[in-house]
This record gives C-alpha cells, sequence and structure tokens, in this order.
C-alpha cells in the first residue's frame, strides 16, 4: 500500500524525487492528520493503479505535495471529503494528473489547490481522435477533470497555462472552481 496517516500524526518525507507506486490509495490521510511530501530538486510520483492518488478527509485533515514538479497518476487523482484539503505545490514545472474518472474529485467544503510554476494539467480518460479526411489529431477528456460539489473550493494557478481534458462540473451553495494565471 501507500502512505496511510490517521488519527493526529503528521509524516514528511524531504528527498530529492519522491515515488509512491501502489495498487490502493497513494496517500489516505484521516482525521486531522498532516502528510507533507517535498521533493524541492525533483518530482513527487504518485501512481495508484484502479485507486486514489491522493484522499484527504475531515477537518483539520491536510496533504501538501511540494517539489520542482508534481505528477499523479490514478483512477481518482485527489479525492477532498468532509473538510480535506489538499495542496500540489509545482514551484518550476508541472502539475500533472492522469486520471481514470475523476481529475479532482471534491465535496462537502473540501479545498483543493494546485499551483504550478509552469502548467497544471489535467486528464481524465484522454482520448486521442484523429480526423480521417485531415489527418489533424486533438485529444479529449473522456470524465471529469474537476467535480466539485457542496461547498468546496478548487483552485488551480498556473504561470503558462491550465489544460483540463474533461469536464468541469460544480454544483451547491459556495461550490467555487478557480482557474487562473499564478497571478490572479
Amino acid at each position: 500500500g501507500g502512505l496511510v496517516v490517521m488519527s493526529y500524526r503528521t509524516r514528511t518525507a524531504n528527498y530529492i524525487n519522491n515515488k509512491i507506486t501502489t495498487t490502493g490509495y497513494g496517500i489516505h490521510a484521516d482525521s486531522a492528520s498532516n502528510v507533507n511530501l517535498i521533493a524541492n530538486k525533483g518530482i513527487n510520483n504518485i501512481d495508484s493503479g484502479d485507486s486514489t492518488a491522493v484522499y484527504s478527509n475531515g477537518e483539520n485533515t491536510i496533504v501538501n505535495l511540494t517539489a520542482k514538479g508534481n505528477s499523479v497518476i490514478a483512477d481518482t487523482g485527489i479525492w477532498g471529503l468532509d473538510n480535506g484539503k489538499v495542496s500540489l505545490d509545482a514551484s518550476t514545472l508541472t502539475n500533472e494528473i492522469t486520471a481514470d474518472s475523476y481529475g479532482i474529485y471534491a465535496n462537502t467544503k473540501s479545498d483543493i489547490d494546485l499551483n504550478a510554476g509552469n502548467s497544471n494539467n489535467i486528464l481524465s480518460a484522454k482520448t486521442t481522435i484523429t480526423d480521417e479526411d485531415t489527418g489533424v489529431t486533438a485529444d479529449y477528456g473522456q470524465q471529469s477533470a474537476v467535480y466539485a460539489l457542496n461547498g468546496s473550493n478548487v483552485d488551480l494557478a498556473a504561470g503558462e497555462q491550465n489544460y483540463l481534458l474533461g469536464a468541469v462540473y460544480a454544483n451547491g451553495t459556495g461550490t467555487n472552481v478557480n482557474v487562473k494565471g499564478k497571478d490572479g
């Protein structure tokens, strides 16, 4: 399995590169846990296959990924629930989420923030289609890049671009999805 933190604990990993490969949750944080995965000189890479890469559930539960770049591969990239908070900070490169279902799933006052020096890429069930007549290809997302509900807040801030393949959905009072440049 991945990194599981529960019940008022703090876990910090600080290496050049961090890699979590699992068939279950990559990071599972509950009950006011605090998880910091730091690779200031490299990349944080979480591959959770058919599961969720980063899960944060509960008030005061915080997961921070800080690196030059962050890469997340999973069925659901980031899942925030019941006031859970997740932050991906890519200082100079890219935050990239490759998901089969949801890139970001935020429910019940969750707070998900992606900040990138270069770009935030969320690829949800990416498929490439080629026009048979012209030969021109285009990429599409067949699932939800961002799915936010019930007062949740999702902020995507990038120095160059926010590239989303998939639907962006927000529903419920106080629910916000903000896609913006890094300077506002």
